[in-house]
């Protein structure tokens, strides 16, 4: 059996913890060898093949290959590996698709704390996700994400040290607003508005001062003509989204959003 879970771009602006898109990078998780597959086997420490054996798969031996940047680049890699582990120990076991997946985002969440991952990975498209729930939102005039792709790397849970525990009200009230500004955006195909919609001030300004060539590269998004930018995840990766008449600029590379979420790809 082979599955295939997607990369994703987390927060999207304001909705810090929230809100995520999937995109059409995949983790791939096989129970056979397949060619340019890398075999692991019982003691691994990777986050698939705990994922796997926390859900009961059965094999001893499963061999893996990621289209996705290395951890650490803001893309999920980590939450793509841990669902392509669950979803395949879960679909071993016949479970209904739709059960498996409610089920695998319940453990991934349970393993990362980031449902604005775990949740577009699980369920695709964009979804808004919290502990216990995943509301997936309908796309009108987007049907791509522009990806810039640092060089660099970071860890979410240092970046997150960096972060105030506690916002002033005034903060919290314009995330709240924006966040659901960005969704009905998204929803109506409103591409005009998701610039405004798409402020944050809970995270992604001390985020780019830490790291200037994401700065750089975020703000040439929109002088190229982006409706939406934002820091992807806790970074450095920058995504944005375009109008589909607009190409990005150089070091944008244009992907597909995935609209299905984790998959089985090969029964056999």
């Amino acid at each position: 059996m082979l599955v295939a879970a997607p990369a994703s771009s987390a927060n999207c602006g304001p909705g810090f913890d929230v809100l995520g898109f999937a995109f059409a990078k995949y983790f791939y998780l096989s129970t056979e060898a397949k060619e340019g597959f890398t075999k692991i086997t019982e003691g691994s420490k990777r986050f698939e093949f705990k994922s796997y054996k926390d859900l009961g798969g059965k094999s001893d031996t499963l061999f893996y290959k990621s289209e996705i940047d290395p951890e650490g680049k803001g893309l999920g890699s980590s939450s793509a590996a841990n669902t392509a582990g669950a979803y395949l120990a879960l679909m071993e076991q016949e479970l209904a698709p739709e059960e498996a997946k409610n089920l695998t985002y319940r453990h991934g969440f349970i393993q990362e704390r980031h449902g604005d991952n775990v949740g577009p990975c699980v369920y695709g498209g964009l979804v808004i996700a919290n502990e216990t729930h995943v509301e997936k939102v309908s796309l009108k005039n987007i049907e791509a994400l522009y990806v810039w792709v640092s060089d660099g790397a970071s860890k979410t849970a240092e970046n997150r040290t960096q972060l105030n525990l506690e916002v002033d009200l005034k903060d919290a009230v314009h995330n709240i607003n924006s966040a659901a500004r960005f969704v009905l955006a998204c929803e109506r195909g409103e591409l005009h508005k998701l610039k405004e919609a798409c402020k944050d001030k809970l995270h992604q300004d001390k985020r780019l001062e830490n790291s200037p060539v994401s700065k750089k590269m975020y703000d040439l998004a929109y002088e190229s003509g982006a409706a939406a930018v934002w820091l992807s995840g806790s970074g450095p990766s920058i995504a944005s989204i375009f109008p589909n008449d607009v190409i990005g600029p150089e070091g944008f590379v244009k992907i597909p959003i995935d609209f299905d979420g984790v998959k089985i790809i090969d029964e056999n």
